[in-house]
């Protein structure tokens, strides 16, 4: 007698990918930026091949003024006792603050800084000379508090009772990252409190990470000098960030982390790769595997002034030297991305590769200067287009063209920017059908396996 029995067979097979191993992206910089190339995907035998969509265009940090805060996972770059130590006594800064060199330069609201000051306060600040009271005198952002600040844990600390300050730069230009660590430094009034709290800035992307792994709780008498602030803030105290939860207060925390970033959306293409295996470069990859996998999409763009053309931008207004100062134009992307901006009464040039471009102007003040003309010119010396803003409003226009006639970008020649990876999960729905012979045997008695 055969009996025979069906089963419903699911596979989920597994592939380990090590950081580091994608080809082009060992030689990059740690880089953030938001980019999704989609949800997990399941595959089966019958239908084994599909195709993966990735947008064009991409939010990437870079050094600006307009930031944001993101909470992230605490997951500390560095010991809070690395580095070299820079203030282990003293407890307030004028007479313990310390000027060092961070090692690189780093954009903070639009400006470029190679040095910081480091208070035991729980602050460092891009201005040199820069002192603020012991304790938060309010919020964030405020003229009192610390400017051109970014502050770990600002809030009144002792290191002459226990713990120290460190800072350290770490890697390798362009990708270095310069480190503050409040290493188990004690609370002022609480001295049996220790707070360890870090600060992280990146060269390239001017990215910041604070982090706390701890700050208790101060109570008794003295409570209410003993509240504690983080966040950012600009030279004047008027824009400034703080996580939510985590402004002036007598909080608690422990194991948290933030980020804060400046972006611009920009556009680029995707580079594909399973494993360190290249699949395709496009928005576009179809992709056809019998198991489970992992891929990923690498957002990656060509270097500024390369495989363009360079076109003449001439900028003209009847107004006035004043007026003039209230002229926006912008050349922006097919999909949106902001590729060149300027003001009134400009000439320069922009290399632009072939496709089509909007053009936005604004007459920032709306109070009529004149009208204004922009004029695109090709390298070959035709006028493209020439656009009026009439005084007092805001236009746009599209416009498309074709000079460019040199070679092809290939992969090797994009830059890796920020990348996003799925799963592709093997799934097998077929019927597996078993043939055996019975009874079949265990422990040397026998039993009879009936099939459903």
């Amino acid at each position: 007698m055969r009996s025979t029995r069906y089963f419903k067979v699911v596979l989920f097979l597994s592939c380990a990918i090590l950081a580091g191993s994608f080809g082009l992206v060992s030689a990059q910089c740690e880089t953030f930026g938001l980019f999704d190339i989609g949800e997990d995907v399941e595959i089966n035998c019958v239908d084994s091949c599909i195709q993966l969509v990735s947008p064009n265009i991409a939010s990437v940090a870079i050094g600006g003024s307009d930031y944001e805060v993101e909470e992230i996972d605490y997951d500390l770059p560095y010991a809070f006792n690395q580095g070299a130590v820079g203030i282990n006594t003293g407890d307030d800064d004028f007479a313990a603050a310390t000027n060092v060199s961070l090692g690189f330069s780093f954009n903070f609201y639009g400006n470029d800084y190679t040095q910081c000051r480091i208070s035991p306060n729980g602050w460092i600040s891009f201005d040199l000379g820069e002192n603020a009271p012991y304790n938060p005198p309010g919020d964030i952002p405020g003229g009192n508090m610390p400017l051109n600040s970014v502050m770990a844990v600002y809030s009144d600390l002792n290191p002459t009772y226990c713990g120290d300050v460190r800072f350290g730069t770490y890697g390798i230009a362009p990708c270095r990252e310069f480190v503050v660590s409040y290493n188990a430094v004690c609370q002022y009034v609480c001295t049996n409190n220790e707070v360890s709290a870090e600060i992280v800035l990146y060269e390239g992307s001017d990215i910041i990470e604070v982090y706390i792994g701890s700050r208790p709780q101060c109570s008794g008498t003295w409570s209410s000098n003993a509240e504690a602030s983080v966040g950012i803030q600009n030279a004047t105290g008027s824009e400034g960030l703080s996580p939510e939860g985590f402004n002036t207060g007598n909080w608690n925390a422990t194991n948290e982390a933030w980020r804060f970033a400046s972006s611009e959306v920009v556009e680029g293409t995707t580079l594909w790769y399973e494993g360190d295996d290249f699949l395709g470069m496009g928005d576009t990859l179809d992709f056809c595997t019998s198991q489970t996998t992992t891929v990923t999409g690498w957002f990656s763009q060509l270097p500024p002034g390369t495989f363009c053309a360079d076109y003449d931008i001439n900028v003209t207004t009847a107004g006035s030297y004043t007026a003039n100062q209230q002229i926006d134009w912008a050349i922006l992307s097919d999909n949106g991305a902001l590729l060149f901006e300027g003001g009134g009464l400009f000439d320069g040039e922009a290399c632009l590769s072939n496709g089509c471009f909007g053009l936005v102007m604004t007459d920032t003040g709306g109070n009529g200067w004149g009208d204004a003309v922009l004029t695109i010119t090709s390298p070959d010396g035709e006028e493209v287009g020439a656009y009026t803003l009439e005084s007092g409003s805001s236009g746009s226009a599209n416009f498309c063209i074709d000079q460019y006639d040199g070679p092809a970008p290939t992969a090797d020649d994009y830059e890796q920017v920020v990348s996003d990876e799925l799963e592709v999960i093997a799934v097998s729905d077929a019927d597996a059908g078993f043939s055996y012979p019975t009874p079949l045997c265990s422990g040397g008695e026998p039993f009879q396996i009936t099939p459903n």
